[in-house]
């Protein structure tokens, strides 16, 4: 399993550690709880990862709904899996939404956006603002695009 992160708690009793993650076999997200010792956090993290007892999501929702604080909505969100040709479709379509419906969908264009910036990132894509306004994009494979840019890469320019 790929550890994503690791959280540590300690009281009278052991160090608790759950570990969060990404299978390495099948891509599903997967959560552990387990003991650690405190003296190696990651050799911890991996001790957690290939001896703990799993965390299902709905039981840590079932937790974040007992703990929200009255009157806090705590269902209704969902998560969903797209590939990067559906995020970029989804993004086009928010953009071109009308202002009711983006306002609605803020929160999700925020989520596509970082996913955006995660994967140009991991791409080593570098921009560069041409003459007349255009945006080249150029990851570290040597590969171009020339493009108009997009709100987010403007806002606050």
């Amino acid at each position: 399993m790929k550890i994503l992160r690791d959280y540590w708690f300690s009281g009278l009793g052991p160090l608790i550690g759950i570990v969060a993650g990404v299978d390495d076999v099948t891509g599903e997200g997967k959560a552990y709880i387990g003991v650690g010792q405190g003296i190696d956090q990651e050799a911890d993290a991996k001790y957690v990862a290939k001896t703990g007892a799993k965390l299902p999501l709905p039981i840590l929702d079932e937790i974040r709904a007992l703990l929200a604080p009255p009157g806090e909505k705590t269902t209704g969100k969902h998560a969903i899996q797209v590939n990067a040709l559906q995020c970029g479709v989804l993004y086009g379509l928010i953009l071109e939404a009308n202002e009711a419906a983006r306002k609605i969908l803020k929160d999700v264009e925020k989520q596509l956006v970082a996913l955006k910036l995660e994967a140009e990132e991991a791409a080593g894509v570098t921009k560069e603002i041409l003459p007349g306004g255009m945006m080249r994009l150029t990851d570290k494979a040597g590969h171009v695009i020339v493009r108009d840019p997009l709100p987010y890469e403007t806002e606050g320019n």
